[in-house]
């Protein structure tokens, strides 16, 4: 893909991107449909930046495909209790993410993979999320849900800081926008409501200062 073609691919995400949240704020959207909008202009600007970066920039295929299986299992459950504000922005998190994870396989990040850590982590993220649904105290479970979630962080943060260029620093900014916006519309009474949301919202803090190295490196 050269420089025009880039430029004509970024231009018609961003166009998607922006009318979708022209048609969201005059509707008097919630605050959790507010920042699933955004969360859908963070997953374009993210995708077009991982289907034109150099292929030794490709980020990693295990961090997104737990990222598939956890908000997939998160909706699951909220659609099966009957539903809450939460599901707008699952629905975005499971499609973005596996938007994502696709495109991460077909443009090759899967050729990266190992048994340590991707597949450690993996089977640490499915045996928290079969342990998550089956228990009753919620403050647990939400801790369970942290360490699940955690362990694409933890790849994906050990990617970044081994090679600086990999995470696109717009991308994330605007994933952090959109957590929160989220986080505004939480109970904050409750930490099952708030504590998952607050600890994606220091994640990608952790990533977006990380990309920083970027120019404090000069590459």
């Amino acid at each position: 893909m050269n420089a025009s073609e880039k430029w004509l691919f970024a231009r018609t995400l961003m166009l998607a991107g922006f009318s979708y949240l022209a048609y969201v704020l005059p509707q008097n959207p919630t605050l959790g449909e507010l920042g699933a909008a955004i969360g859908v202009i963070a997953y374009l600007l993210y995708e077009w930046n991982l289907a034109t970066c150099p292929k030794e920039q490709l980020t990693s295929a295990t961090t997104w495909l737990i990222w598939v299986l956890i908000p997939g299992a998160m909706l699951a459950v909220a659609a099966s209790s009957g539903g809450d504000g939460s599901i707008p922005l699952l629905v975005v998190y499971v499609v973005g993410t596996s938007v994502i994870a696709i495109t991460s396989f077909i443009r090759g990040a899967a050729e990266k993979l190992q048994m340590w850590p991707d597949g450690v982590a993996i089977v640490v993220c499915v045996a928290a999320l079969v342990v998550w649904v089956a228990i009753d105290d919620t403050t647990t479970a939400t801790l369970l849900l942290c360490l699940a979630d955690g362990c694409g962080f933890a790849i994906l943060v050990r990617g970044q800081w081994n090679n600086p260029k990999q995470e696109p620093r717009l991308g994330w900014a605007v994933f952090l926008v959109s957590t929160m916006v989220t986080l505004l519309a939480v109970d904050w009474a409750a930490f099952e409501d708030w504590g998952f949301m607050l600890y994606v919202a220091c994640g990608q803090t952790t990533i977006l200062l990380l990309t920083r190295r970027t120019s404090r490196m000069g590459i």
